[in-house]
């Protein structure tokens, strides 16, 4: 193969070389040259600092020491066939881009991207010239849209959009805060424990708190006192801040990054925040979307009370709080002539009618759920000591008044009854109670129905 020299320069061009040596050191994009033998005999200021080698330990080292083991065959074989196309021809049209993972000089795993041209001919160059790009940016890109795809939790999904913003070259400090309609707000995610701690509630004197989700950039001297004081000392020069509403307006997302003093642009941090505010969008959407579905499936369509799902979730917060519970199983006696003879359609009035009564009957902390056709559960608490006899049996025998009066149907009178059962003790699994008020239930309706019964112990 024939070398060349370096083509003659437009005389518009600067003659001095090291303008074009500064020019590439001052490139913000890894550009990386490795020679036949596959050495490294170029790169610029911006791949040094990715790969944190220096000129004198990065010139002369070999381009596959620095490769993922596992990426090794791809890049090699990539590799050699720009050496066999180079054989050829002085220099060969870019291929596509290879994607490997690069090991840094302090052990780091970087994922890369590289498109690269061969000029092997090239008396100038002799080598294989690489355009190189961290690929860090897409791959949490990708998880931002993994977790808006899955069911992931709100902190887990904005987690990636964090470290994205907190990347190179803007590095910004960034915290995700999660306002309630309520005026609360609390950090769910953040890169920067003195962004974490920004106030962000409603009430908070600061632009991020407002009503406003449009991507913003704020000074410090427009900022409380206080706060510009505290940002200052951390080293930073200015607050950019967005956010996105969930579509019940319940919930409000709050992205707040900050950039170092020394930062001087503001159009790169905006674009990157307007980026970031879609899809905080899309997470506070799916957040929403999920809370909407989770809510229906614990829900009963007909009654609109919560169903055996529904009750279980509960029933885990009651344990929590209440010192003392009680658990009706309440079974509707005589029902099944209702949809035999008047249809399924008075049937359900009458479930829809049920459910009603019962939740104006109970006390406010006390808990109705729907568990089957006619059965419904009815949870009693007591926050502050133990749920009295006397308690228990006046509620068990108010379900039992209130559902033995008649209920009507296209001007029919329905005549219906309960049989209830109540479990106290020591049981403290919503199994087992429903096992034991079930159980008394049965005792109730045997004894000839419109009536309760009270268990207190698991055999009963």
């Amino acid at each position: 193969m024939t070398s060349t020299t370096a083509p003659n320069r437009h005389p518009a061009l600067p003659a001095d070389p090291r303008f074009y040596e500064a020019v590439l050191d001052l490139v913000p994009t890894p550009i990386l040259v490795v020679n036949r033998d596959g050495r490294v005999s170029y790169g610029n200021q911006a791949l040094l600092e990715l790969s944190g080698w220096t000129y004198d330990d990065g010139i002369g080292l070999q381009m596959l020491d620095a490769i993922h083991p596992d990426d090794l065959p791809s890049v090699l074989d990539a590799y050699q066939s720009v050496v066999e196309v180079a054989d050829a021809h002085e220099t060969t049209q870019p291929w596509l881009p290879i994607r490997f993972r690069m090991v840094a000089k302090d052990g780091r795993i970087i994922p890369m991207e590289a498109t690269g041209v061969g000029a092997l001919g090239d008396g100038a160059v002799d080598g294989i010239v690489y355009h190189v790009r961290n690929c860090r940016d897409d791959e949490l890109l990708a998880d931002v849209f993994a977790g808006v795809a899955s069911h992931d939790p709100v902190a887990r999904g904005c987690a990636p959009l964090v470290e994205r913003l907190a990347l190179p070259p803007h590095a910004m400090a960034v915290a995700v805060f999660e306002q309630h309609a309520n005026g609360s707000a609390h950090c769910i995610v953040a890169s920067d424990d003195v962004v974490a701690k920004l106030p962000a509630t409603s009430a908070s004197p600061v632009p991020w708190a407002g009503l406003s989700t449009e991507p913003t950039r704020s000074e410090l001297s427009t900022l409380p006192p206080d706060i510009a004081a505290t940002l200052r000392q951390a080293g930073f020069g200015a607050v950019f801040h967005a956010g996105a509403h969930a579509p019940d307006f319940d919930t409000t997302l709050r992205l707040v990054a900050c950039t170092p003093a020394e930062h001087a642009s503001v159009q790169g941090p905006i674009s990157q925040i307007t980026q970031a505010r879609e899809l905080l969008s899309l997470i506070a959407t799916k957040a929403h979307n999920d809370r909407a579905i989770a809510s229906n499936a614990m829900r009963d369509d007909l009654t609109g009370l919560p169903n055996r799902l529904g009750l279980s979730h509960r029933f885990e917060r009651i344990k929590a709080t209440a010192d003392d519970c009680a658990v009706m199983f309440v079974d509707i006696d005589r029902f099944k002539p209702i949809n035999d003879e008047l249809g399924h359609a008075a049937g359900d009035h009458v479930l829809a009618t049920v459910a009603d009564r019962l939740v104006r009957a109970v006390r406010p902390d006390d808990f109705v759920s729907r568990v089957g056709g006619d059965e419904f559960v009815i949870v009693l608490t007591d926050a502050a000591g133990r749920l009295s006899n006397t308690v228990v049996h006046h509620m068990a025998d108010r379900i039992v008044s209130i559902l033995s009066e008649p209920f009507t149907w296209e001007g029919e009178t329905v005549q219906l009854g309960a049989s209830v059962g109540v479990a106290l003790g020591s049981h403290r699994e919503l199994d087992d109670l429903i096992a034991v008020a079930d159980g008394a239930m049965y005792r109730a309706k045997r004894a000839g129905g419109d009536r309760h019964h009270v268990s207190v112990d698991s055999a009963a």
